[in-house]
């Protein structure tokens, strides 16, 4: 993958933030240490 075409796929910051989540949790998150599946402020979960 080149930069213009990884520019294409992703051209801000929250389109490159939901593929990375989508990635990582699936359709679902999921926080194995406390069972959260809450999926607003995935991002800050602690």
């Amino acid at each position: 993958m080149n930069l213009i075409k990884i520019f294409k796929q992703f051209p801000d910051q929250e389109a490159c933030i939901e593929n990375l989540k989508t990635i990582r949790f699936g359709d679902t998150p999921y926080w194995p240490h406390c069972g959260s599946t809450y999926e607003e402020g995935v991002l800050n979960h602690d």
